[in-house]
Order: C-alpha cells, then sequence, then structure tokens
C-alpha cells in the first residue's frame, strides 16, 4: 500500500504534564478538534483512547480522564456489534478510511445512532493511530423512522393518495391509488393530475384551481375520474396544500375514497323513492312534483291536465289468475300507456291498479278529451299475459287547469273524484271534473262517517216487500231492505246510503247484520204464524268478493235456526257476467248449504246469457224500470215477454218488480208471469206490520182485483 498518497496528520506525541492533552503541532487544528460538534477520538494502534473532545464527552458521557488509556471497544461498543466494531478498527489500520453507520452505547448504557468516520494518522510515512470521528445522528433516525412509518401508512392505506408539484405533477402516488386508476406508479410519476378527469368535475382534479386555496384551508367534493380502461367511478377527494416555510405552498397532498357504490346506492334509494317497483314508472310522490313543474311551465296561460286512470274489476283478475299475473298485467298496462302517451307526458303509477298521466302541452279541452278515449281505446285489444289473453277495461278521471285550481293536490283530488263518477256512471269511459262532484263526495264521506255507527246507535232496520204468486193470492215470500233512520236528518234512501257502504267497505259488516236480522225474522214468522215465507236478501257485490261469505250465511242459518231453502240471495247481473273463480266457489259452497239464488235486475245492459248456463239459479227478477215502461208505446213489453218466455225455458222461476198498476199486472199475467211484488199491493213493511197483514188474510194478499196499499216504510 502507498502510504504516501493518503493524507497526513502530523502530531507531537509525548505525556502531558496535566497527563491529558498532548502537545500539538498545529494549533488551529487543536481548535477544530476542540470545537467541533462531533465526537472525535485519538486512537494508538492498539485502539486505546489517546485523546477526546469535549463532543465525545457531551455524546457518550466519559469525561476525558476516563476514556484515556482504554480500548475503545469497550467504552462505547455494545457487545453484539464489537465483532462489526474490531472489522472497522483492523480497516483503518490497513491504512483505509472507513464511513459506516452503527449504533454505540453511552456511559449510561442507553444507545446512540451515529455515523462512524476513520481514518489512519500517519508519523514519518509510519501509521501511529486512528483519528474517529462519531456524529450523533440520532434524531435523523428518528426523523427517517417517522417518514419510513409513514410512508408505509401511507402505502398501505385503505384511502387512494398521491401528492402533486404546485403545478400538478405528480410526485408520489401509493399502492391504493394505482389500484383505485389503474395506473402503475411509473405511468403516473411527472403526468398531470388532470389526466384522470372524466370531463364532469373539472375543479377537482385541475390544479389551478387548488393554486387558488389558502393556506391553511382544503377543498373536499365529489370528483368524476376516469380510470385507465375508461369506465367512470366517483370518489369524495379531499385536497391539502403542502407549505414551505420560505417558499409558501409547493406540494398538494390528494386523498380520494372511492364512493361509487354509495353513489349508486344513493341513486337506487333516489329512484326507488320516486318510482314504483313493480312498473318503474315514477310514484304518486314523483307524479306531484312533476305536475308542479308542468303547472310552473303553463303560467298561466296553458292548458294542464290531469288524469287518474283505474282499471275496471281489477280485483276479479287477481282472485282469478293469481296476483302474479295481476302484477304481469300491470306492468302490460303500463307499457301500452306509455306507447300511446306523446312524448313528454308523465305516466305514473299510483298504487294497485291506478295509474295518473299528466300531458305536456295541452293545447285545449278537446284535446284532453281526444287523449283519455285515445287511452281507452288502448284496451279493447286484450293483453298477453303468461300465455293467456286477458281483457281488462278501464276508467279515467280528468280535472284540467284552467278552470281548476293551479296547485297540483287539489287537481289530483278533483281527478279522484272525476273517476269515481266515471266508475258509477257504469266504468270505461271517462269524465271530466264538475264542481257538483266536490259536494257529493263531501256527502259520501259524511254517509261513511255516519253509517259507522248506525248499528251501534240502532238506526238500521229491515222493511219487508211481499212477493205473491198471482194463481193462489200467496204471500210466497219477502224481499228484507235495508232502512236507515238518521236521528238529525231523518229517513236517508237506500241509493244514497247502498253505494257510501260499499266504498267504505262497511257494506260488509252491515250486510251480516242484515242477514242475521233477516233470517231471524223469517224464521219468528215461521214460528208465530205457521207460514213459510221465502225471505230474499241482497247481496253486495262487494260482499259476494269476500272469502268469508259463505261461513257468514251458515252462522246466520245456524244462529237462527232457519230452514236454508227459506233464505233466497239476490244477486246482480253485472256480478255474474264477471265472477271470478273465487267468486264460483262462494256460489257453490251456499247453494250446498241449500239456500237458493234469484237473479236481481235482469236484462240490464249485459247481453251474454252463458252465466245462465253455468250458475244454479232459482229465479229471474224482471227489473222495475220494464215494468214500468208497459203499455206506454216502448218496447219494454217485449223485453218483458221475452224474459218470461226465457224463464219458463230454463226451469226458473220469474218475478216482475214494481207493479204498481193493474194494467202492468195483466199484462204480466196474459204473459205467464205467475210472481210479482210492487205497490199495486203493498209498500216495504215493517215486521209487525207485514204480520199484521199476513194474520188478516191468513197469509194471503186479499182482492186481487184492487190494489191493497198499507201505509209503511217507502
Amino acid at each position: 500500500m502507498r502510504q504516501d498518497s493518503r493524507p497526513r496528520l502530523r502530531l507531537a506525541v509525548g505525556t502531558p504534564a496535566d497527563g491529558c492533552a498532548p502537545r500539538w503541532d498545529d494549533a488551529n487544528f487543536r481548535q477544530l478538534f476542540e470545537d467541533s460538534p462531533d465526537a472525535i477520538v485519538l486512537l494508538s494502534e492498539d485502539d486505546r483512547v489517546i485523546e477526546v473532545n469535549r463532543s465525545f464527552e457531551r455524546i457518550f458521557g466519559y469525561r476525558c480522564e476516563e476514556a484515556v488509556g482504554r480500548q475503545i471497544n469497550s467504552l462505547i461498543v455494545p457487545d453484539d456489534s464489537e465483532p462489526q466494531a474490531s472489522g472497522l478498527s483492523r480497516r483503518v489500520m490497513r491504512g483505509e478510511i472507513v464511513a459506516a453507520e452503527s449504533t454505540r452505547r453511552r456511559k449510561d448504557g442507553t444507545p446512540v445512532d451515529v455515523r462512524i468516520l476513520g481514518y489512519p494518522i500517519f508519523r514519518d510515512g509510519r501509521q501511529i493511530g486512528i483519528f474517529g470521528i462519531y456524529s450523533d445522528i440520532s434524531m435523523r433516525r428518528h426523523v427517517e423512522r417517522i417518514l419510513r412509518l409513514q410512508a408505509a401508512a401511507m402505502d398501505s392505506a385503505a384511502s387512494a393518495i398521491f401528492i402533486t408539484s404546485y403545478d400538478g405533477a405528480v410526485e408520489w402516488v401509493n399502492r391504493a391509488f394505482s389500484e383505485l386508476s389503474g395506473y402503475s406508479e411509473d405511468e403516473l410519476l411527472g403526468r398531470d393530475a388532470s389526466l384522470l378527469d372524466a370531463g364532469r368535475s373539472l375543479e377537482g382534479l385541475d390544479p389551478r384551481q387548488w393554486q387558488r386555496l389558502p393556506a391553511n384551508e382544503l377543498w373536499r367534493g365529489q370528483v368524476v375520474v376516469r380510470h385507465k380502461d375508461g369506465h367512470l367511478y366517483t370518489v369524495e377527494q379531499t385536497v391539502k396544500p403542502l407549505v414551505d416555510p420560505a417558499a409558501g405552498i409547493d406540494h398538494f397532498v390528494v386523498v380520494q375514497e372511492d364512493i361509487s357504490e354509495r353513489v349508486e346506492a344513493e341513486r337506487r334509494l333516489h329512484h326507488m323513492a320516486r318510482h314504483d317497483f313493480l312498473t318503474a314508472l315514477p310514484n304518486r310522490y314523483a307524479f306531484g312534483e312533476r305536475l308542479e313543474r308542468e303547472l310552473d311551465r303553463a303560467g298561466g296561460t296553458g292548458v294542464v291536465a290531469v288524469m287518474i286512470l283505474d282499471l275496471d274489476h281489477f280485483k276479479d283478475i287477481n282472485d282469478s289468475y293469481g296476483h302474479a299475473v295481476g302484477d304481469d298485467l300491470l306492468v302490460a298496462v303500463g307499457r301500452r300507456l306509455r306507447g300511446r302517451l306523446p312524448e313528454g307526458a308523465t305516466l305514473a303509477r299510483f298504487g294497485g291498479d291506478e295509474f295518473g298521466i299528466v300531458p305536456s302541452g295541452l293545447a285545449s279541452f278537446e284535446t284532453a278529451s281526444s287523449l283519455a278515449q285515445e287511452l281507452l281505446d288502448a284496451f279493447t285489444q286484450p293483453f298477453a299475459v303468461r300465455g293467456q289473453e286477458i281483457y281488462v277495461g278501464a276508467s279515467i278521471g280528468i280535472a284540467v287547469h284552467p278552470p281548476g285550481p293551479a296547485d297540483a293536490r287539489s287537481l289530483i283530488k278533483n281527478a279522484d273524484m272525476a273517476l269515481y263518477r266515471a266508475k258509477a256512471d257504469g266504468r270505461s269511459s271517462f269524465r271530466f271534473y264538475e264542481q257538483q262532484m266536490d259536494r257529493e263526495v263531501r256527502r259520501r264521506m259524511w254517509l261513511g262517517q255516519e253509517l259507522r255507527g248506525a248499528l251501534e246507535r240502532d238506526e238500521l232496520s229491515l222493511a219487508f216487500q211481499p212477493q205473491i204468486d198471482l194463481d193462489s193470492g200467496v204471500v210466497i215470500g219477502v224481499e228484507a231492505l235495508l232502512r236507515w233512520c238518521h236521528p238529525g236528518r231523518g229517513w236517508i234512501p237506500p241509493d244514497r246510503f247502498i253505494p257510501a257502504a260499499e266504498a267504505t267497505g262497511l257494506i260488509v259488516p252491515i250486510g251480516e247484520w242484515v242477514l242475521h236480522q233477516a233470517c231471524a225474522q223469517a224464521q219468528r214468522w215461521r214460528e208465530s204464524l205457521g207460514i213459510e215465507l221465502r225471505v230474499g236478501v241482497n247481496l253486495s257485490p262487494v260482499q259476494v268478493r269476500e272469502p268469508r261469505l259463505p261461513e257468514t250465511v251458515a252462522n246466520a242459518l245456524q244462529a237462527t235456526g232457519l230452514d236454508p231453502a227459506l233464505l233466497e240471495l239476490e244477486l246482480t247481473e253485472s256480478l255474474l257476467v264477471q265472477a271470478s273463480p273465487t267468486v264460483e266457489a262462494s256460489i257453490e259452497r251456499l247453494l250446498a248449504l241449500g239456500v237458493g239464488f234469484a237473479l236481481d235486475d235482469f236484462g240490464k245492459g249485459y247481453s251474454s246469457l252463458d252465466y245462465l248456463r253455468r250458475f244454479r239459479l232459482r229465479r229471474l227478477k224482471i227489473d222495475r224500470t220494464f215494468v214500468a215502461g208497459l203499455g206506454n208505446g216502448s218496447p219494454d213489453p217485449v223485453i218483458v215477454s221475452l224474459i218470461t218466455v226465457l224463464g219458463q225455458k230454463l226451469g226458473l222461476e220469474v218475478i216482475a218488480e214494481g207493479v204498481e198498476t193493474r194494467a202492468q199486472l195483466d199484462f204480466l199475467a196474459a204473459e205467464g208471469c205467475r210472481q210479482v211484488q210492487g205497490y199495486y199491493f203493498s209498500r216495504p213493511l215493517p215486521p209487525a206490520d207485514l204480520e199484521e197483514l199476513l194474520r188478516a188474510g191468513n197469509g194471503r194478499i186479499a182482492g186481487l182485483d184492487g190494489p191493497r196499499r198499507l201505509g209503511g216504510l217507502a
């Protein structure tokens, strides 16, 4: 080894008088030695301490007197570091300059991280020792550990993090950001952050916007980001400026949380809150919002119409085919209606079988009428549902502004009232709202409220109208008719309160009461008079559709002891024409009990006679409207004759209702109609009055050659 090529320190080594301070060849070097912030030690060839400076005492805790003469390794080298320290010493003694970082120990045993520089010392060309420098790097090591932990934490964080320069160039990314964005670290470093922009939220990814942030503030918001593969995702992003005390803001830390699933869930919830789950159409809430917008757009100068469409007898379809088919039918109806509506119109499902419609940009009142008819025409063709063709009709109520109110709630309410009128007028039609409907609705509501307590307050009663056999004059039966005497309004006609009872569902408990009272009264007459009168009870379609009807009838017969053959249930023609399997099953169960059935109001509005073949009826009742038309030049006599012949051919009893004159009676008798009822013989009577009549005539109505009118309830 060529020692001449290495730096040399010329030192004069001797034994100082104070036993510690050596003699130096260079006073300047001595000053540097003492003032150095690093620990400096002079070692002999065998690693013994010759001298240390003041920083050695500060860093390692040994005074000069304690250190001189001792081997350096025994002073400051931990046991587990001794081989490495000895190796460094040997390398320096071979003439090398060495540098290393290691841990040494203080006098009190605590560790200290140091950077070690070892220089060989030469004198007259011969190496005589070692010049060692120990720099305390504990703080640096501590900071490095913290930075290392922070970097590891940021890199392993679940949040996506990247750091940019002031101009927006990406300088660091963590693993989560690479996984989220699809870009590797190499692909991102040096690129502008706006690379990720999806064109929807430039502010969130534009460094020029970040530069406007005050140093102590941050930006937070939702940003739509473009993935490397092109798809878009949404993040909750926070941008925080990093401040250099001397230069100001020089970097930005960007943290992103992927909220795509949350945003999609919120979108779905928002959609669900405003849309019907079955048809995906807007619901009532969304319908109201859109109607309000349409009213605002019209601005008092345009026409805005609200239509409410309801399917006719949809419950029968559910009963006949099941709710799954009913649901599919509703979806099909929604699709067909959408296809018939003009562009921009709103179609919503309110629930059940009810749909709301707001046509957009109507020109006039007549335009609404034409559209309503076109929608009704859409129901002339069957709906193909699960391999079956299903016919269903619809009714529409319409409210128009102007002249109607300019608020959504009132228009919807008015359209609903018009729908009720369309159904009451026979269905499969449309009606416009009129002010009179509002009065009718209020009257119906009052009737419904008052009816709820009518049974408990004993306000309801039954009147009985005799039914006479013309050949014998015998009263063969009675029709039970419900009456209501309101304490404040007096007698309320049935044609007013029965529809209210049906609309509110009160007809079911009231009908059950009527059945029990009628059966009980027939049984009392049987026991007190010794005559058997057949009692007829009208059943509302609402009652017949109740699955519990057979059980209700059986309970009434059992509780009163009445022979089932003496109970006759009167059904409407419309009910039988559209009878569901549930209704048919109930009728079969009632027939099995032994009760009879009469067809009420026969001949009004239906041409199909198939139900006469399907149902085992006992009697046909000729409606009073046909009887009223006898002898006034109308075609009613022909209709009455046909009904009478039809009933006879089918083996059914035929009874005419509403007989009020001798001419009507004579015509019916001549045509072969043998059973009648009407005011010509008797008004509907309270039970006691009818019993008096029967006692007086021994079960007969005397004097068929002239009217027998008795007082009583109308």
